[in-house]
């Protein structure tokens, strides 16, 4: 759910904005902060099930749209060519 929320929130900015480059970096740099409460374990703040939930659903929401957000961006810089062989390119190169 936090990944279709994410999705919808962010992408809907994004098609608003054009701003893919800095969308995509927040987007990454916001992971990386969420999956701190995570590597935790060890301590008694790691070990607290409503850190990990709010964790688990701000990695989701933020890297979630990561993705679909820079497949728009392809298939906007590529935009004579077919969106469905950019998205396949895509998805096959990784």
């Amino acid at each position: 759910l936090a990944i279709l929320a994410g999705g919808i929130i962010i992408g809907g900015y994004v098609d608003r904005t054009k701003e893919y480059k800095t969308i995509t970096l927040g987007c990454l740099l916001a992971s990386m902060v969420v999956l701190v409460p995570l590597g935790l374990t060890e301590h008694a703040v790691g070990k607290e099930p409503a850190l990990l939930i709010l964790a688990l659903l701000g990695l989701g929401m933020a890297a979630g749209p990561v993705q679909p957000i820079n497949a728009e961006l392809a298939v906007d810089v590529t935009y004579p060519s077919d969106e469905t062989a950019v998205e396949s390119v895509q998805q096959i190169g990784g």
